[in-house]
């Protein structure tokens, strides 16, 4: 985010897209991890804590001005769909890799 404003983009111009990611079913974590986020993005997992990462991520791009209205974010946790996606936490490293293009218009 800061990369775009140093290039002149305002945040009310920024449509963020959340792709497919591992979700709090699958995403318990440790007191390290729960102590870098906001209470709002933890939620009760039957091993202890675990992360939301979509909300994470939007409560991070809404803590930098961008719209509620343009955030996307994708409903599919990485780690449940085995047919779809690679998991590394699923499938304990043994997996490939994803990808993401980003394009700044001019």
């Amino acid at each position: 985010m800061a990369l775009l404003g140093e290039r002149g983009v305002p945040p009310s111009e920024i449509v963020a897209f959340i792709g497919p990611c591992v979700h709090a079913c699958c995403y318990p974590v440790g007191p390290e991890v729960i102590r870098a986020f906001p209470a709002e993005a933890l939620k009760p997992h039957r091993d202890g804590t675990a992360l939301c990462l979509p909300r994470a991520i939007t409560l991070s791009l809404l803590e930098a001005g961008v719209s509620v209205r343009s955030i996307h974010a994708a409903p599919e946790c990485t780690s449940c769909d085995s047919a779809s996606f690679y998991s590394h936490r699923r499938d304990q490293g043994v997996t490939g890799r994803h990808w993401a293009l980003v394009h700044l218009a001019p």
